[in-house]
């Protein structure tokens, strides 16, 4: 075999050698045919070998061995090991000890081989590192050693060393890389995060005061884009974190209906817009609830729907879901342009667009689907496409069917529905073949008549019924389920709204299942239901538009609201007036005096069982795993999403019997509402022009905000102007990202950018900071002057 010793076999009636005469060679003229075979053999291997006797000289070399030393085969013949090989000197021990054993000499190798890295002494002097490989045999009258060579797999003489140096050079300079961009990363979601909060959270508490006017659709439209934009910042961080390994999943139990209705909720609408026929398609076995990451799961479809929204001009798109193999799969098809042989070549790789040439089709950023890739491979599933032709592609997403609990449908067995045609054109059939059925009724006196349960009704049968008949049969007990789109739902009586469930199209099994086993009691009333009524909570934040935004969200919904401008100011409350007098603490994570982390910490030792919540811009899993860890009950992403705060909040409030009235509410906005009407004259910039022509639509939001910029302003400037005297880059950079967040929310460009610039040098510790913070407390100190002369005296 190549690179290994010859050993020759002991004939039966040969004997091993006496002990008289172990360790004396015997004279090679006395072996000449023995010796002569065992030469033409080593000469033979292809591997460079050295023949080594028990006096530890060499006894031959072959041609191999002596190109790879530098040496001559004869000049080798007789040398001692030790000048070729000097730190061979375990082999030629353990010949020495088999040599003195009284046992007879085995003929087969005393050890396996074992490679080891040797030095090589070469015939100029020079070293060079070798794998060696010794063994020893018995070849009939003479124990001797093979020394195979061979130089290691990686050359390391010379340079390797310094090869070795470069790459983990090399390997530290990408890892600190990742580092700067991950770091770099999580700053501009914080920085993108914190004014869009502003935009989002406004446009929410906007939407909701009036609803039901024109304005509503305004408003609907900024929290559209405001949702596009936040999209895109989600698709650039999980893309970060999947390049770093970081992309994780949460595993939860998933209510498939409560799935579809949220993929509902934000693609129907779409479809409509475009025309288009969004369809959903479940097959008996789909169960009614899974274990899955939700979010994950909804991330992967709301990218595949959406993409096939986009890219189809007319037609249908569909989702379809299905059990395969205990998986559970979900198919999306469209009728759009398909893909060409090169398109699909690049479906997954990041940063890929496709169908650019089409019109109107909106941009992206490329990443979708080679993240929604990953994400079905994380769930242990896969994503692939099915089809793709110029009639239309089909994309299939899959995920392993974990705890599936089977649907009940005897609820669905007697179903009518009135005024609804097309619209069920697909339920029907599908309940059909769960042995249900839908019955169509003419009147709501058919209703009395049959002893009708559930009824399906469309929008516009419910706009022409007898308001006050349709009242008393909901009281009875009817369960009203209006079905339409979802932009036909929100323009209805208002005592039926409040009193009927709504379902929006396209309606599947599942859907019409949860939203009857979840049907709630009637409670007419003409007010929106506040859902946080009664319950005290205490906010510590530190950006004041922040505050804003979170009181007028949480005051909306009912709640009463304390807060502390950091942390040591939220404890001093919790202090003072007990731990009893909140049921929840919401906690933004970076403040100044006091982190959310360590507030929560501080929490914990003198109200132990006060839940709080984080809050905060930084959308990175180890900011959340952080917050767990000290505590934190759960964690909220900026631009807080209305719904979701207020499902958070009632989740972990401390339920109560009875809750006292809070009296140590602390506004973030103070008593102020007058529109200001002083004129600035020439002292008007542009800053102040751009402020006021941005809000003029809303004065009174305007002048809170201005408000709540008077009050913390001078103390902005006091704190640069002192971090300029103590040359104190940190202060410098903290006080120019408050400063910086509330010109932005006031859409004051030149103030905010002066800021920006500022905490950019500040970061650096460029000495042109100090100058930079001069500049900006001047046009700080102008335009508080602007305010002041603009704002009246409370």
């Amino acid at each position: 075999m190549r690179g290994h010793p010859v050993i020759p076999t002991v004939p039966r009636q040969a004997k091993s050698p006496s002990s008289s005469t172990r360790g004396i060679a015997l004279p090679l003229e006395g072996r000449t045919v023995l010796d002569n075979r065992s030469l033409r053999l080593l000469d033979a291997l292809p591997s460079a070998t050295l023949l080594i006797r028990s006096d530890s000289t060499i006894a031959a070399a072959n041609p191999a061995a002596a190109a790879l030393l530098g040496y001559s085969p004869a000049r080798m013949t007789g040398m001692a090991l030790e000048s070729v090989l000097p730190e061979a000197g375990l082999g030629h021990t353990l010949v020495a000890d088999q040599l003195t054993q009284e046992a007879p000499v085995p003929t087969f190798p005393l050890a396996p081989p074992k490679p080891k890295r040797a030095k090589a002494r070469l015939a100029d002097g020079s070293d060079r590192l070798i794998d060696l490989t010794l063994s020893t045999f018995w070849d009939g009258q003479e124990l001797l050693m093979l020394a195979s060579l061979s130089a290691p797999s990686a050359d390391l003489t010379g340079y390797n060393q310094a090869a070795i140096e470069e790459l983990q050079s090399a390997r530290d300079a990408a890892q600190a890389a990742v580092e700067a961009k991950s770091a770099f990363l999580a700053n501009m979601s914080h920085e993108i995060r914190t004014p869009l909060n502003a935009i989002v959270g406004m446009a929410q508490v906007g939407e909701r005061n009036v609803a039901g006017s024109p304005s509503a659709k305004t408003f609907h439209q900024i929290l559209e884009s405001g949702h596009h934009l936040l999209a895109l910042i989600n698709d650039i961080l999980d893309f970060s974190k999947m390049e770093a390994g970081k992309l994780s999943i949460q595993d939860d139990v998933v209510q498939t209906a409560e799935l579809l209705r949220h993929l509902v909720s934000v693609c129907a609408t779409r479809a409509q817009a475009k025309g288009l026929t969004f369809s959903i398609e479940e097959s008996p076995a789909v169960p009614i609830s899974f274990v899955a990451d939700e979010t994950r799961c909804a991330q992967v479809l709301i990218n595949l729907l959406t993409n096939a929204i986009k890219f189809t001009l007319h037609g249908c798109v569909k989702l379809k879901l299905s059990v395969r193999d205990d998986r559970l799969v979900f198919d999306v098809s469209d009728s759009g342009p398909g893909l060409n042989d090169t398109e699909r070549a690049r479906l997954f790789q990041p940063f890929e667009q496709f169908h650019t040439h089409l019109q109107n089709i909106g941009g992206g950023t490329g990443l979708g689907l080679a993240i929604s890739k990953r994400l079905a491979e994380l769930m242990g599933g896969e994503l692939l496409l099915l089809r793709s032709s110029p009639q239309g592609s089909e994309f299939r997403f899959v995920i392993p069917l974990r705890a599936a609990q089977p649907a009940c449908w005897h609820q669905l067995v007697s179903i009518h529905a009135w005024g609804l045609d097309h619209e069920l054109n697909n339920l029907t059939p599908a309940l059909a073949d769960r042995q249900c059925a839908i019955q169509a009724i003419r009147s709501l006196d058919e209703v009395s008549a049959h002893q009708i349960h559930v009824l399906l009704a469309s929008p516009k049968a419910i706009h022409r019924a007898d308001q006050p008949h349709l009242i008393e049969l909901i009281r009875r007990g009817v369960k009203v389920i209006i079905v339409g789109p979802e932009s036909d739902l929100g323009h209805l009586p208002e005592d039926v709204l409040s009193m009927a469930t709504q379902l929006a199209l396209p309606a599947s099994p599942l859907r019409l299942l949860h939203v009857i086993e979840h049907h709630h009691t009637p409670t007419p009333s003409a007010a929106i239901p506040k859902r946080l009524a009664g319950i005290r909570v205490l906010a510590a934040e530190d950006n004041p538009v922040n505050r804003l935004v979170l009181e007028q969200m949480l005051l909306q919904e009912g709640a009463q609201v304390a807060f502390g401008h950091d942390g040591a100011q939220a404890l001093e409350l919790v202090r003072t007036h007990g731990a009893g007098a909140f049921d929840i603490v919401l906690c933004d994570i970076q403040m100044p005096v006091m982190d959310g982390f360590e507030t929560t910490l501080a929490l914990a030792r003198i109200a132990p069982g006060l839940p709080v919540i984080g809050l905060t811009a930084h959308a990175f899993e180890t900011a959340k795993a952080h917050a767990r860890e000290v505590g934190m009950v759960d964690y909220v992403t900026k631009p807080y999403m209305l719904d979701t705060l207020v499902e958070v909040i009632l989740k972990h409030a401390i339920k109560r019997a009875t809750r006292p009235e809070m009296l140590l509410l602390t506004s973030a906005s103070k008593a102020s509402t007058q529109q200001a009407t002083a004129s600035v004259g020439d002292l008007v910039t542009s800053d102040w022009e751009a402020m006021h022509e941005h809000f003029a639509p809303h004065p009174a939001l305007l002048n809170k905000l201005m408000q709540t910029l008077a009050e913390t302003g001078h103390e902005i400037l006091s704190n640069l102007e002192r971090a300029v005297e103590l040359r104190d880059f940190a202060k410098l950079r903290s006080e120019a990202h408050s400063l910086k967040g509330a010109a932005l929310n006031l859409h004051t460009p030149s103030l905010a950018k002066q800021a920006a610039e500022l905490q950019n040098l500040a970061s650096l510790q460029a000495p042109a900071a100090f100058n930079q913070a001069k500049e900006l407390t001047q046009s700080l100190s102008r335009f508080l002057a602007h305010l002041k002369s603009a704002t009246p005296a409370n």
